[in-house]
């Protein structure tokens, strides 16, 4: 039983940071994305 309850905290701890770095992934992405627009907006 113990044993189960540990590894579910663990697997909960690397879920939480997974969903922080996709997250933050998603953010780096969007950011970028806007970026490549606006110059390319510049260049026209």
């Amino acid at each position: 039983m113990g044993y189960t309850l540990v590894d579910t905290k663990v697997g909960g701890v690397i879920g939480m940071s997974m969903i922080k770095r996709t997250k933050n992934y998603t953010k780096k992405k969007s950011v970028q994305k806007m970026v490549i627009s606006c110059t390319l907006k510049k260049q026209k």
